[in-house]
């Protein structure tokens, strides 16, 4: 019923059908709110505070406060906020991904993407598509001014050195380039619409690679690089090289 909706009841199907760990998240929820409570709910629906309405004492957020950007930018990084945080550091667990510090141009090319369907994600297409381009934009710059946040990802001796050997030379044999090619430090000051990877939750970064390998994810631009490139990578490797990214602290070549 999540992924396919309700014929004839006016329950719409998943935005992204294909999107099987979205949809088992909602499930899950689905399982849950039974035996929740209003409190809980109001938390996971719109965070800490219960409420759609930024906190200060963060950049940027003085001038939200303050009448500085339009309603529907407030509005809309509110909406952000409910997942992301207003500091871009994701909220409980490693459930969403780290926005603060990508690159705005990242930021805004990813946002349009899910925006207009490019990339594919019944969790993130909606709220990106009831903002227009101009206030997408507004939202890229927002988190890329936010600091990161500092590693903690602790990860097997063994996993992390094979992580960091698929990182830094590539697999040859299979035809897949060092990660750090596209995402280490002199590669994103020379293309900044590539996604910096450091300090990422790595059961983010390996889902994604699990996404391009079934074809399911879509994205920006570059997209088809992606794609090619993860369909040669083992669950293994994977996980190994999600768990090097996860544990740096800035994007090393």
């Amino acid at each position: 019923m999540v992924q396919h909706g309700v014929r004839y009841s006016g329950m719409p199907a998943w935005v992204a059908i294909e999107r099987h760990d979205e949809i088992w998240a909602m499930v899950a929820f689905l399982e849950a709110l039974p035996e929740m409570t209003p409190e809980e709910y109001r938390r996971l629906a719109f965070g800490p505070g219960g409420a759609r309405q930024p906190s200060s004492g963060l950049i940027g957020i003085d001038a939200i406060n303050t009448g500085g950007p339009a309603p529907p930018m407030q509005e809309a990084l509110a909406d952000c906020a409910r997942c992301h945080g207003m500091d871009g550091r994701g909220r409980d667990n490693d459930a969403f991904p780290i926005l603060a510090g990508q690159s705005e141009a990242y930021l805004r090319e990813t946002l349009l993407a899910f925006s207009h369907g490019t990339r594919h994600s019944g969790m993130m297409q909606p709220p990106a598509a009831r903002a227009d381009d101009a206030v997408l934009g507004e939202i890229a710059g927002h988190y890329a001014r936010q600091p990161r946040p500092p590693v903690a990802a602790p990860a097997e001796p063994a996993l992390l050195a094979e992580g960091e050997r698929i990182a830094r030379q590539g697999i040859p044999a299979e035809g897949v380039p060092a990660c750090l090619s596209c995402h280490g430090g002199a590669a994103l000051a020379r293309n900044p619409s590539y996604p910096a990877l450091h300090g990422q939750h790595a059961s983010y970064l390996e889902n994604q690679l699990v996404q391009w390998q079934a074809g399911t994810r879509g994205g920006g631009p570059y997209r088809a690089l992606m794609q090619t490139i993860a369909g040669r990578l083992t669950p293994e490797q994977n996980k190994a090289v999600a768990a090097w990214f996860a544990a740096q602290d800035a994007a090393r070549d």
